[in-house]
Parts: C-alpha cells; sequence; structure tokens
C-alpha cells in the first residue's frame, strides 16, 4: 500500500479520542419522578459527569467513526501503485510568434501544428495522458502534467502563438525534469523549423516554409539637437513587390514616407519629423505578404533630455567650465535652480539639485599616478596622464569618499545624501594644465550623462520585451503605477534614490505611467515592440511532417482522479450527518 499523503494518517488519532467522548458521555442531571414505571422497560437514563460508562454501539459512535476513516482515507489518499499502465505524450509547442506566417496556400502555421497534435491525440488510447509546454522566455505548463486527452484537447484549442523572439532550450529543460519523474514518456517538439538541438529519442515536427517576407525589425524616435527623426530597420528577403514605409499620424494623415529598395539583407532608413504635436506615430508598410505582424508598429515621441546647469560667472573657471559643458550639446544654461549648481551658486538647494564645487587647499602638486574609483561614472574611460594637478586636498573631507587620488592626496570626493549629491574638485586652476587637458571636457561631458540617468523619466521609450527598463521618479514621489495594455494597473514603488527597475520580460504593448490607479492621470508612455530579424527571417523554416512512432505501453506517473477525490469527501458527509441523526435520537431517549 502506498499514501499519497502520509501525513493524512494522523487522521486516525481522532478514533481513539471518538471513543473516549463515548465512554465519558457529559449528560443533563437526572431528575426523579414517581411515574417513572410510566416508561417503557427499554428507556434507559445514562450516568450524569464524567463518570465512565460502558461503551455502547450506538449509531452515533458507528457513524462517527466511518466519518473519521473517510476523512483519512481522503487526507492519506490510499492506493496500490504509484503509477499506472498508460502511454504519458509530452508535446512541447512552439509559441513563437512567427507561427502565425501563412504558407503559400494560405494557411496558418500554428493551425497546421494543432491539427498535427490533435491527429495524434486520436492514435492514442483513452487511458493515455498528455503534458502540453508552451515555449516562451519563461515556458509553462498549458495544462497540468499528464491530463487525460480530453483536457489536452481542449487547451491546444485555446493555445496561441504570441510569444517573441526565445530559444526552445528552457522548455526542453523542462520536458526533460518531467519525462525523469516518467522515464518511458514520449517527446513531441511542434514548430516551424526542425529542432536539432532535442536527444535523439525525441520526435520534432515542423510545418513552416521558405517564404519570403519584409518587415520591420526595429524603430525608434529620436529627440535631440539634430532635430526629430524616426530610424527604422528593414528585413527583406526574396519579396520582390514595390513596397513603400509609410508613418502617419493619429489622424491617419501621412507625415514621412520613404520607398523600400529592392534587395536582400537589412535596410536603414531615417524619416525626419518635421510636423509638431505628435506624440504617436503609426509606421505601416504597403502592400501585402504572407507575414503581416511585423509590417506595423507605433513609436512613442519621446522627451528631450536636458541638464539645467547653473554657472557662478564670477568664478575663476568660469570660462573653462562652459565651454566644456556647452560641447555636450545637452546642457541649457539658466540662472535659477536646475539639476547641477557649479560653486555653491545655492544657498538652499532644492531636491535632486547636484552640487559640483571648485575648492583650493594646500596640499602638494601631483603630477600621478592616479588611482580612480573602479566603474564610477564620472571617471568612466578618463586618463589623467600628464595633467599636473595642484591645489590638492591632503585627504577627502568628512562624510566624503575619495574618488580620485594620487598616492594619499585626494583629488576629487563626492558626497551623498537621498537624491542629492555633493562633488568636490580639488584644484588650483593657475597652478594647473587640466583645463587644457583632453580629460577635462570628457570630465563635464560624464557629469552630463551621469545626471542625465537621474532625470524624471524613462530610459528606454522603444524596447524589446527582454529588455529591462528604469524609470527616475520626480522629486518627492515615492511610487507610481504601470498601466499595462489590458487595463490593468500594478503599484511601483522607488528606491532611496528615486529610481524603479522595471519588470522584465513585459510582453508586447503600449504601457502609461499613471500617477493614479485609475490610469486618469498619465505621466509617460512607451511601447514594448515584438520586432526583431529572427522573427522576420524565414530561412530556417520548413516541413517535416512523418509519422509519429509511439511505443504500445508505457507507465504515467498516478493522479488522482476527481472521483477519488469526491467519493471519500461525500462519504465523510454522510456519515457525520448520520451521526447527527442518531445523536439527536439518543439525547431524546436519554431525557
Amino acid at each position: 500500500m502506498i499514501f499519497g499523503n502520509p501525513w493524512g494518517l494522523l487522521g486516525l488519532l481522532a478514533i481513539p479520542a471518538i471513543i473516549i467522548l463515548h465512554l465519558f458521555r457529559q449528560r443533563f442531571q437526572p431528575h426523579y419522578i414517581s411515574t417513572l414505571f410510566l416508561f417503557g422497560p427499554e428507556q434507559f437514563n445514562q450516568a450524569s459527569g464524567s463518570t465512565r460508562e460502558k461503551l455502547r454501539r450506538t449509531g452515533s459512535l458507528i457513524a462517527e467513526l466511518l466519518a473519521a476513516l473517510a476523512l483519512t482515507w481522503f487526507l492519506s489518499d490510499p492506493h496500490l501503485y504509484d503509477h499506472q499502465q498508460a502511454r504519458h505524450i509530452i508535446c512541447i509547442l512552439d509559441s513563437h510568434q512567427r507561427l502565425n506566417a501563412k504558407d503559400s496556400k494560405g494557411h496558418l502555421v500554428v493551425d497546421k501544428a494543432k491539427a498535427a497534435c490533435q491527429e495524434v491525440f486520436q492514435t492514442l488510447n483513452s487511458h493515455d495522458r498528455i503534458t502540453l509546454i508552451q515555449s516562451g522566455i519563461q515556458p509553462k505548463l498549458l495544462t497540468a502534467t499528464a491530463v487525460p486527452i480530453a483536457n489536452a484537447s481542449l487547451a491546444l484549442d485555446r493555445w496561441k502563438a504570441d510569444q517573441t523572439f526565445h530559444s526552445l532550450q528552457a522548455s526542453i529543460e523542462m520536458a526533460i525534469d518531467l519525462k525523469s519523474a516518467s522515464e518511458e514518456a514520449h517527446v513531441i517538439v511542434l514548430s516551424d523549423h526542425k529542432v536539432r538541438i532535442i536527444p535523439d529519442t525525441w520526435q520534432s515536427l515542423s510545418f513552416g516554409e521558405d517564404i519570403g517576407n519584409s518587415g520591420i525589425i526595429d524603430a525608434r524616435w529620436f529627440n535631440d539637437e539634430r532635430g526629430q527623426r524616426i530610424s527604422l530597420r528593414i528585413w527583406r528577403k526574396d519579396d520582390n513587390s514595390d513596397r513603400k514605409v509609410l508613418i502617419t499620424n493619429k489622424n491617419n494623415e501621412i507625415i514621412a514616407s520613404s520607398q523600400l529598395k529592392n534587395k536582400n539583407g537589412t535596410q536603414h532608413i531615417i524619416l525626419p519629423i518635421t510636423k509638431s504635436n505628435i506624440n504617436i506615430a503609426h509606421i505601416q508598410l504597403t502592400e501585402s505578404d504572407q507575414y503581416a505582424l511585423d509590417d506595423s508598429c507605433s513609436v512613442v515621441q519621446p522627451p528631450r533630455k536636458l541638464i539645467r546647469v547653473k554657472l557662478n560667472n564670477k568664478m575663476a573657471m568660469y570660462k573653462y567650465i562652459k565651454r566644456a559643458l556647452a560641447s555636450t550639446h545637452k546642457v541649457e544654461f539658466v540662472e535659477n535652480a536646475g539639476h547641477i549648481s557649479i560653486d555653491k551658486t545655492l544657498h538652499t538647494p532644492s531636491p535632486g539639485t547636484w552640487q559640483l564645487q571648485i575648492v583650493k587647499q594646500s596640499g602638494p602638486s601631483v603630477i600621478g599616478p592616479f588611482l580612480s574609483r573602479s566603474g564610477h561614472p564620472l571617471l568612466q574611460d578618463l586618463d589623467f596622464t600628464g595633467v599636473l594637478w595642484s591645489g590638492t586636498a591632503t585627504k577627502s573631507p568628512a562624510q566624503q569618499q575619495s574618488l580620485l587620488q594620487a598616492s594619499q592626496t585626494c583629488l576629487i570626493s563626492e558626497n551623498v545624501q537621498n537624491k542629492q549629491r555633493e562633488i568636490n574638485l580639488f584644484i588650483d586652476i593657475k597652478q594647473s594644465n587640466l583645463h587644457k587637458h583632453p580629460a577635462w571636457p570628457s570630465l563635464f561631458a560624464n557629469l552630463v550623462e551621469w545626471r542625465l540617468r537621474f532625470t524624471p523619466g524613462l530610459q528606454f521609450y522603444h524596447l524589446s520585451s527582454q529588455m529591462t527598463n528604469r524609470i527616475v521618479l520626480p522629486p518627492k514621489t515615492k511610487g507610481i503605477f504601470l498601466q499595462y495594455p489590458s487595463g490593468e494597473p500594478q503599484s511601483l514603488t522607488a528606491d532611496l534614490q528615486g529610481v524603479i527597475q522595471l519588470p522584465r520580460s513585459l510582453m508586447p504593448g503600449t504601457y502609461h505611467l499613471t500617477r493614479d490607479q485609475q490610469g486618469t492621470k498619465k505621466w509617460q508612455t512607451f511601447i514594448v515592440h515584438r520586432l526583431d530579424q529572427r522573427s522576420s527571417d524565414f530561412s530556417n523554416c520548413q516541413s517535416n511532417q512523418t509519422e509519429v512512432s509511439i511505443e504500445e505501453t508505457g507507465k504515467v506517473q498516478r493522479i488522482r482522479t476527481r472521483l477519488e477525490h469526491i467519493l471519500p469527501l461525500a462519504f465523510a458527509i454522510m456519515a457525520a450527518l448520520g451521526a447527527w441523526i442518531c445523536y439527536r435520537k439518543e439525547q431524546g431517549m436519554g431525557q
């Protein structure tokens, strides 16, 4: 005898408890009356209190014992064999969106795969079991493991090939884990191409076709000092049709267009956007082909990010710093509070303001070697060889961390408090040649790029489903809501720096960042694309519809049937109800 849940045998402890309760039955106080002779000879009166009495075979005792046994039966799940004689077929369904392509006869590849899988089901016996695995970046089971054929057939009808590009390796590893629990399981992989990374004992059925195709494989909207433009990459192979790319606004008005070149390979097209007041642009390839999912997409206009700098024009290094900052083309000089304040021009900096202070101290002059903090964004790819550094600090100030030093002499230090950051540059401009060194403009370019990473907004406004995205919230904002394409909101909370890392592997669609859960106060929008050259290139697609050979016998791990679930519970309920009826009758007789 094998028990599915051995801990369920603890339910047998209810049997001695029931017997003890019946040995010491609590009763009402007896009332003696003079007409006791009127009662029949079969009437009796139990002793009251906790006096032990003879155990009687009453209906309530028997029914309660049966109920306890039935509950133990349900909890422990006793059975004779851990495996039953039935064949187990594991089907890996390639759920890549490319299976929505049509063949030369106009049939969808995904429909052909479903039909072939249903044909396999029809060759099986009624007691055989099926497991369906849907491939993806994170594969999942469409059903429970080893379900009846009818359940698997319903799940197969609901299956959709809607995943972006991914490898089948994770799905294959899941099938290997399932097969280890049932060594005689037969594995079939259904795809649009022959899968060659599977074991030799597995079968691969492919239903694709190498067809000509043109499609968009990447789309970006740029908004910088060179103006607004949309950059596209188009894939063409064996498609001789006369096709154009059109960009339209929400009113379906054409705002840009271009003719595709009639050649195979990747084409890079840049289209300037001259019209204003366009938040979302729609891109469409004219004509049609056998795969429509890569013929259109949308892009969001990203906001142009500029770093506002407040610079003290009375400081000694004013012209050198301004010239270095202006060369980045991402800086706007302001008189009021900005993203960066240089040389303590702000006595009460606003939240999120970074301060760069030029400090002259009495440290020794140094010419290296320079030791920088590894991986720090301010010093990325900088080489200070040949710099004469004067006005240094003998050591970094209290509560500050040294970023650049020569021996024990501190040259640049940093202090971080919540969203504010203070950077000290210890230098005497009259004695140093740093402002003439190539590292000088690069130092401020790194500062600007570093500060851009912490300006409110998104890191990417167009990304693929396998990319990560990063959100920086405005000052004094602790959280925001992410509205999925389905309309479902998700609350997101920022870290101490006001940064949120978005969930990885988002499904394709348009997402909104909103300030309220209802989605009425939209802040920013980004799009997750399904575009990928590997989805549009059908070079490796082929058909390999061979006959599926499955062994006549096999073993599948036992699963408790629905009857085995319901029967012990129903028996326990009936026994408990019978115990209650018998107990009420016995109470009436006892009184």
